[in-house]
């Protein structure tokens, strides 16, 4: 999101965790400004605006248009009675044609503890998002020593109404 920002991108995070957003800022060293709307206490440091609330209480008209969207494990926080909510939340608030980065972790059979983080399968990603996404799986990182877990990285492009 950084890199972005530094390159003249605007660019709009939303995260639930409060020390997650403070530590980005911290990382940043740059001046803040802090300001709240419709739920959410929002920090702007440069180019990057972080919105720190529920991810289902963020709505489109919060935001201009995105035009392209990294989903690094959002996923995985959540148990799998919220995953199909979560999938059609991120297709409202993106429009038809942006693309995106995906990523997912895994763990091989027998391995699937309980969490956060959750293991969620290439099937279950596929099941969850290919209703209102293209989606691609571009990588399967190597198993983190430890934890089991697999970084699965997809490409994604929001449907439209002709696809």
């Amino acid at each position: 999101m950084r890199w972005l920002g530094r390159h003249d991108h605007p660019v709009l995070g939303i995260e639930l965790a409060p020390q997650a957003v403070e530590q980005f800022l911290d990382e940043g060293g740059e001046p803040v400004s802090r300001y709240r709307q419709a739920g959410f206490e929002i920090c702007r440091q440069g180019n990057v605006e972080l919105w720190c609330g529920d991810f289902f209480h963020f709505h489109i008209a919060q935001a201009a248009e995105i035009g392209a969207f990294y989903d690094r494990a959002a996923l995985i926080a959540l148990p799998p009675a919220t995953r199909q909510r979560y999938a059609f939340h991120l297709a409202q608030l993106i429009p038809p044609g942006a693309r995106g980065l995906f990523i997912s972790l895994n763990r091989a059979a027998g391995e699937q503890l309980a969490g956060p983080p959750f293991h969620v399968s290439e099937e279950e990603v596929r099941e969850l998002f290919e209703p209102n996404f293209r989606i691609t799986l571009l990588e399967r990182g190597d198993p983190e020593p430890g934890s089991g877990f697999q970084e699965h990285v997809w490409a994604m492009v929001r449907r439209g109404p002709s696809d």
